[in-house]
């Protein structure tokens, strides 16, 4: 099975997605849908 990939480019909607808190909850996008966000993702390896 092949899965599709989307890619985001800059302008579009963001894509809702899920992720834990540092407190164990689930927290998703669409959560904060009427307010303005800034997110920030980093990797260590």
């Amino acid at each position: 099975m092949v899965k599709e990939i989307n890619y985001v480019n800059v302008g579009d909607i963001a894509p809702n997605f899920c992720l834990p808190s540092v407190q164990g909850k689930n927290i998703r996008l669409s959560d904060f849908s009427a307010n303005k966000i800034a997110l920030f993702f980093w990797a260590s390896w």
